[in-house]
Parts: C-alpha cells; structure tokens; sequence
C-alpha cells in the first residue's frame, strides 16, 4: 500500500477519533488508521468506514430521527436504488423516494418503519422482511377453503 500524498509505503497504526453528522446527530468512533510516517496523511480502511457506518444507520433505525436526511442515509445503506426501494414498499417509481428524501413530502410511519426494519433485519443477515415486502407485491394465490362438517364442529377448514 502507497500513500496517496507521497506515495510512501511506510505506516504507522493509529487509533483515532471519526466524527460523522447524519440527519443533525453527530456520530463518533474511535477508529484503526494508518499514519504515513513521512507526510502525516492519515488513511481509514474502507471496510473500517463501512462497519462504522452500519452502526450508525442501526442507531437511525432504531432510535430517528425520521427525516429526510436519514431516510436517505438507510436506503444507500442498504445498496438500494430509488426505483428499487419503490418497488419493494409498493409505491409509484417517479419520483416519490425522491420527494421523500429530499423533504419535499413527509414520511409516512409505516414507510418509515418498513425501511428501518430492512435496515435491522439486513444488518443482523436475516432477510425476512424484503422477502414479506416482496411476497405482497404479488397478488395472493387463490385459496378454495372446503369445510368438512361429517366429523363434528371442532375441525379447522382445510385450504387447498
């Protein structure tokens, strides 16, 4: 590895504070860097800044503040395009995650709390929700429900 400054390869290993600001709340961390020893340049691994920001959009998720800002902040946490977290919470592709994230409508609870859950359940590797959120974007399939009343009331319809 080269400094991007003065392209030196020798490092020293720092522990630092990080400060993020997301949505008004400033996020701190004391984070690994390296220190080129000839120019000083301090150098943040990028799976480092990565880890730090998943703690930070858990935090959002869990605790707000609902906003513009930080509605913007999860949904690019979780890799997803506007059209994409569009279809996965059922909603027009043009230009509503857009009016969301940049205040120009407010964010509905449920909206806010499908995304935060995403959020959680992507952050502990679970995928439950985006797949309930995928399952309703389907029509149900048709359930024919026969109710056999010959053995007594205290059977349950069987769906088939």
């Amino acid at each position: 590895m080269r400094c991007p400054s003065c392209r030196s390869t020798s490092f020293k290993d720092l522990t630092g504070a990080q400060r993020m600001v997301v949505a008004g709340r400033t996020f701190e961390a004391n984070l690994p860097k390296l220190q080129c020893r000839a120019c000083r340049t301090q150098i943040i691994h990028t799976d480092v800044v990565k880890a730090f920001e998943w703690e930070i959009a858990q935090v959002l998720a869990r605790n707000g503040p609902v906003s513009a800002a930080s509605f913007r902040f999860l949904r690019r946490q979780l890799g997803l395009t506007h059209e994409a977290l569009a279809d996965l919470l059922g909603v027009a592709a043009d230009g509503t995650i857009s009016r969301w994230e940049n205040g120009h409508v407010e964010i509905a609870r449920a909206t806010w709390f499908a995304l935060a859950s995403l959020v959680l359940d992507q952050a502990e590797g679970h995928t439950a929700v985006r797949d309930r959120l995928r399952a309703l974007r389907r029509p149900p399939p048709k359930a024919i429900v026969r109710l056999d009343r010959s053995r007594g009331t205290s059977r349950r319809p069987k769906l088939r």
